[in-house]
């Protein structure tokens, strides 16, 4: 897996590229727009609260080798535990997938790197911490495994590289002085000193600088290709003027002057080792496929020697995956029955072999949970219906307010996972929630209950909603205040027949015991009245609903 990382300033433009491209899909994240204007505003706000940081935008590209495929919800698993990693858990993000390059599966992440509460995400070695953790997410999800740049005795091709060939059929210049110098090396074992070295590069059109210090040592060893100049230790580490001084005396190792042989014993390993139980299986294997290997004891352990190139070495010389302790855990998982997690998952359709139990059991918890808010959604005509819906059948769901206290997500808990709607689907954010009851018809006329059972829901909506006004708060309020919050919350949740939760208020009770029934209907206009006028500006889209839920209110009070 290949991850590009560039930190930006402005996000508008970084999402238009990422959604405008042919094909391009939001697959994920903890937004909740849709669109590049939609999203930008949503990251503007967050972001003015630092003004300091002048890149806070935080683009990142994670590439798939050819031939390897994720689904969508393996692809929310990995950039999550990839953003976690890198220290983005409280921040905002969104996902899209690219299906605009043949045989080059990606993703995009767009992230804020100011966090809701100010602070900043460092920057400090994030390519080095990418890297790290790429290695592990290919372990973790069996992929092929890449090597960071400073590792490869070959430095793979930019995304950029890997375009432009593939538009004019012709390899980079990179790549183009990689071949001709490894072909220069094994064509001819003659060559031991630089200036035979510059002599015969220059007959293929490859000019050698060399850079030296004041006393006129070496220091370091750049080659040229049609004007084109880049450092031996750009092309690989084999190409670094210690390892060309090495290949020159002839004491480079067997591995660096022929990377492809490498490169197919590692091939060969992560085949074999999905097919066998143990390492002496795998050493058996490996023999039979014609790589020569065998076990070692030596004092520091267990090693595993295989020929690359007439050569034995140790299986860790291939990368710190192809060691006997890596190779020995991922023997483990692979010898695993299979899980019930897994059999679901094949019944429902949703298996996918490159994925590993952990992965498979988190698409298993979102797909069940999409099932219960879909049948809570379907006998629920507000916010408030759909959350006590969902706790009678173990899902607890909780909203996430602004300062002002006003609603602005949703996620949901099941057991320990706890996740936001907008990662289950877009059509699970709060805003899209909300509009699907909006929209959504009850089956069985609200007038059909009697007097007792109408009372009885709303008394225990108006004692849910005071339950989640008072988990948002951090000092103590007064009845006012709390009958405040809810009628706001309502107003922006809830539908008409919800205003009469608010009879339930104690406050309203003592009123309507002492001065009667008018006054207390009374005291609850003004307190709708004051619950509108407090609804900040950006809830404006919804005054066309809260101007409706007053008209209704007023009509019924009139009626009386």
């Amino acid at each position: 897996m290949i991850g590009k990382q560039i930190k930006g300033r402005d996000f508008s433009g970084c999402l238009a590229y990422v959604l405008g491209k042919p094909g391009a899909k939001l697959i994920g994240g903890n937004m909740e727009g849709t669109t590049p204007q939609e999203l930008t505003i949503e990251f503007e706000q967050i972001r003015q609260r630092n003004e300091r940081v002048q890149r806070p935008v935080y683009h990142c590209a994670l590439s798939l080798s050819p031939g390897e495929s994720f689904t969508d919800e393996a692809w929310r698993d990995v950039a999550g535990k990839y953003l976690k990693a890198m220290g983005f858990s409280r921040n905002q993000y969104v996902l899209v997938r690219h299906t605009d390059t043949e045989n080059h599966e990606h993703i995009h992440i767009v992230a804020n790197r100011v966090q809701r509460n100010g602070e900043v995400v460092t920057d400090s070695w994030d390519f080095r911490r990418s890297e790290t953790i790429l290695r592990q997410l290919e372990q973790e999800y069996a992929l092929t495994p890449i090597p960071p740049s400073w590792e490869s005795d070959r430095a793979s091709p930019t995304r950029r590289e890997l375009e432009k060939e593939r538009k004019t059929t012709k390899p980079s210049v990179r790549q183009r002085l990689q071949n001709l110098i490894d072909g220069l090396f094994d064509s001819d074992r003659t060559i031991t000193s630089f200036d035979q070295l510059m002599a015969r590069l220059a007959e293929g059109g490859v000019s050698v600088r060399v850079r030296r210090d004041q006393h006129a040592q070496i220091q370091g060893i750049s080659f040229e290709l049609e004007g084109v100049a880049i450092a031996g230790s750009k092309l690989g580490r084999a190409y670094s003027l210690t390892q060309i001084e090495q290949r020159l005396l002839g004491t480079a190792s067997s591995e660096r002057r022929s990377p492809s042989d490498a490169v197919r014993v590692r091939k060969l390993l992560n085949q074999q080792v999905e097919q066998v139980q143990s390492l002496p299986e795998l050493v058996k294997q490996l023999n039979q496929s014609g790589v020569e290997a065998t076990l070692r004891l030596f004092p520091q352990g267990q090693r595993l020697m295989i020929e690359v190139n007439g050569k034995f070495v140790s299986s860790s010389r291939l990368g710190h995956l192809y060691s006997v302790k890596a190779l020995s855990a991922r023997l483990t998982r692979s010898r695993s029955p299979k899980s019930s997690v897994q059999s679901q998952l094949t019944q429902e359709g949703l298996h996918q072999p490159s994925v590993s139990t952990e992965a498979l059991r988190t698409i298993l918890i979102h797909q069940q949970l999409r099932q219960k808010i879909d049948s809570a959604q379907q006998v629920s005509h507000s916010l408030p219906e759909l959350i006590e819906q969902l706790a009678q059948v173990g899902v607890q769901a909780k909203i996430r307010y602004t300062r002002q206290q006003q609603p602005q997500g949703i996620s949901f808990s099941s057991g320990e996972v706890t996740i936001a709607g907008s990662r289950l689907g877009s059509s699970y954010s709060l805003q899209q929630l909300t509009l699907r009851l909006e929209r959504a018809q009850p089956t069985v006329p609200i007038l059909s209950m009697n007097g007792d059972e109408l009372e009885s829901i709303y008394e225990r909506l108006y004692h849910h909603v005071l339950q989640q006004v008072q988990k948002q708060s951090k000092r103590p309020r007064s009845q006012d205040e709390i009958d405040l919050a809810i009628a706001q919350y309502i107003l922006l949740n809830g539908k008409a027949t919800d205003i009469k939760a608010l009879v339930h208020s104690p406050q309203i009770e003592e009123i309507r015991r002492t001065s009667g029934r008018k006054e207390a209907e009374i005291h609850l206009q003004q307190l709708l009245q004051k619950a509108a006028e407090f609804l900040e500006p950006s809830q404006s889209v919804r005054s066309a609903r809260t101007q409706k839920l007053m008209s209704q209110f007023s009509s019924r009070d009139q009626e009386r």
